[in-house]
C-alpha cells in the first residue's frame, strides 16, 4: 500500500509518496544506531535555543517522539515561531548529537539567520536554505559544539578529518571541527538515504560559483557538504557567505 502524505520540511510545503516500509518511517518502538534518545531529541534543541534565544521574538520547541517520519521544519505563527521535529528523523541510524544539533540550528536559522529570505511569498518572514545553513555552520553549530566539547559530551574522532589537525593546535577546535566534518558527511548519507540526492559526499569537490542567488529551494547537496566543510576550516574567520549558492552584489 502506498500513501500520500503531506509534510514540511525546513519551512516548505512537500508532498511525497511514501510506502509503508522502513525506508520511509522509524517507529519509536524500532531500535536504530542513532545516537538521539527521547531526552536528546528535545535537549539538543532547547540548549541551542538557549543560545541563541533573540529579545524580539517568541520560539517555542514543538517535537514529537512518536511520530514515525522523516521532517524538521520552521512555522510561523500569530504571535510566536516554532522549531518543530518528528521523532522518526531523529532515529535515522546516522543521526548524530552534532547531526541533530545541525538540523535544530538549520530550523532556528530560518527564523534568526536574517537575510538573504527566501522569494516564496508565504514564507518571506524566513531566511533562504543556504542562508539557514550559512547560520548553521558560521554561528550555532560551532558554539553548540564547544558546549559539548566543554562538558566531554563528544569524543576526539582518532584518525578521522586530517584536515582538522592540521589546521588547528588547539584542542577544542580539532574537536569542533571534526564534528562538524562528520556531521556534513552524515547528513549527505541522511539525504541519500531519503532519495534527496544521488551524489555521495565527496571531498575533492570544487564547485563554481553560481550565476544568482539561490533563495527558493534548497542549494545542491554538493554545495551544502562543501559549505559545511568549507567553514569548519574557517573557525572564528570570515563568515562571507559561500559562492555555491549566493551571488554577491558589485555596488
Amino acid at each position: 500500500m502506498r500513501i500520500l502524505f503531506l509534510f514540511f520540511f525546513s519551512s516548505t510545503l512537500h508532498a511525497s509518496i511514501y510506502s509503508e516500509d522502513f525506508q520511509y518511517q522509524i517507529s519509536s518502538e524500532i531500535v536504530t544506531t542513532s545516537e538521539i534518545t527521547k531526552d536528546l531529541f528535545i535537549q539538543i534543541p532547547t540548549e541551542i535555543l538557549d543560545i541563541f534565544l533573540p529579545q524580539d521574538r517568541e520560539i517555542v520547541i514543538m517535537g514529537d517522539w512518536e511520530k514515525p517520519f522523516f521532517s524538521a521544519w520552521a512555522s510561523k505563527h500569530i504571535g510566536y515561531y516554532s522549531m518543530n521535529f518528528w521523532g522518526g528523523f531523529a532515529r535515522l541510524p546516522m543521526m548524530t548529537k552534532a547531526t541533530w544539533a545541525f538540523t535544530a540550528c538549520h530550523e532556528l536559522g530560518h527564523i534568526i539567520g536574517g537575510a538573504p529570505y527566501t522569494d516564496n511569498r508565504s514564507l518571506e518572514w524566513s531566511s533562504a536554505e543556504g542562508q539557514a545553513d550559512h547560520f548553521a555552520h558560521t554561528k550555532c553549530l560551532p558554539k553548540y559544539l564547544e558546549l559539548l566539547e566543554g562538558r566531554g559530551d563528544i569524543d576526539f574522532l582518532f584518525g578521522q578529518y586530517p584536515k582538522c589537525l592540521n589546521l588547528y593546535s588547539d584542542f577544542n577546535n580539532q574537536v569542533v571541527c571534526q564534528h562538524m566534518q562528520d556531521a556534513a558527511v552524515r547528513f549527505n548519507q541522511i539525504l541519500l538515504y531519503m532519495k534527496l540526492t544521488s551524489d555521495p559526499a565527496s571531498f575533492d569537490n570544487h564547485l563554481p560559483e553560481v550565476e544568482e542567488s539561490i533563495l527558493s529551494g534548497y542549494p545542491s547537496a554538493d554545495c551544502r557538504f562543501e559549505m559545511a566543510i568549507s567553514f569548519s576550516l574557517r573557525l572564528k574567520a570570515s563568515s562571507k557567505r559561500h559562492f555555491c549558492w549566493f551571488k554577491e552584489k558589485l555596488d
